[in-house]
């Protein structure tokens, strides 16, 4: 019986954290130390009732987590709301800044 098992490629998280940690510092996965990557965009309290926007140039947000330049295409755009290591409550709505999405 042959298990799936895929490699792991570097993957670039964009996160929303506590107080602790710095705006757009970079986080190393205690799992997947090398592989994945986190920047903090923001901390602290959540803007209640308020939209949040966010723009990045993601080749050279890679490049300065990685230490080298993408050498291949984004596979994937994820969007999700995790609370598995502070347990605390979490709510988050996902929209398209297009008029017309």
């Amino acid at each position: 019986m042959m298990l799936f098992d895929p490699k792991p490629v570097p993957t670039l998280r964009y996160v929303w954290t506590n107080e602790r940690l710095t705006t757009d510092s970079i986080i190393d996965n205690p799992y997947l130390p090398g592989v994945v990557k986190s920047i903090v965009l923001r901390r602290g309290a959540a803007i209640d009732g308020h939209w949040v926007s966010e723009r990045r140039n993601v080749v050279a947000d890679f490049t300065r987590a990685f230490g080298y330049a993408p050498t291949k295409r984004i596979q994937a755009v994820i969007l999700f709301t995790d609370n598995d290591q502070t347990r605390e409550p979490v709510e988050a709505y996902y929209a398209s800044g297009r008029a017309n999405c």
